[in-house]
Formats: C-alpha cells, sequence, structure tokens
C-alpha cells in the first residue's frame, strides 16, 4: 500500500477569517430587495388580474352578451371570489413596507 504524504490541515477556530459586515450586509440587503420586488409584482399582477376580469365582465354586457342581472350576479361571484385575497396581499404588501420603515 502506498502512503499519501500530503495531508489537509482543517484551521481551528480562530484561524477562521470571516469576511467582512459590508459583505455580509449587502448580500442580506441584495435579498431584502429581491424579496420586496417579488412582493411588489406578485401584488401588481394580482391587482391588475382582478381588474381585467371585472373589466372582461362589463365588456361582456356592453357588447350585449350579458343582462343586468346577470353581470351583478358575476360581479357579486367574481368579488366574493378574488377579493379575500385580494385584500390578504395587499395587506401583507403594506406591512412589509411599514415594517421596513420604522
Amino acid at each position: 500500500m502506498s502512503t499519501n504524504d500530503e495531508f489537509v490541515s482543517i484551521p481551528s477556530a480562530g484561524e477562521i477569517e470571516v469576511g467582512s459586515s459590508a459583505v455580509l450586509e449587502g448580500v442580506v440587503g441584495s435579498v431584502a430587495v429581491k424579496r420586496e420586488d417579488a412582493r411588489s409584482k406578485i401584488a401588481f399582477a394580482y391587482v391588475i388580474g382582478f381588474l381585467g376580469i371585472l373589466l372582461f365582465a362589463m365588456i361582456l354586457f356592453g357588447a350585449g352578451k350579458m343582462e343586468t342581472n346577470s353581470l351583478i350576479d358575476l360581479i357579486t361571484a367574481i368579488s366574493a371570489i378574488l377579493s379575500g385575497p385580494l385584500g390578504f396581499i395587499i395587506g401583507f404588501y403594506f406591512k412589509s413596507q411599514t415594517g421596513e420603515e420604522g
């Protein structure tokens, strides 16, 4: 059997240098910015989608494809289903913004 003359030395805890705190803060700040961008995009997309669905229902009504009672029922159903998550998303988005400010 051959012997391996090369050994790997493992540094002790006192010998390990940790990167500067500025680099760490930059990484944490970058993650926070990406997270905030994602929240903003999700909230914006949901609001636009919600308004787009309502607008589509009103366009169907304007084109004569629906009666008034059907439109009211459709808007009520859309609002009942989508307004709960909409309130949650908007509340969470604004809560995160006020949490960062103070």
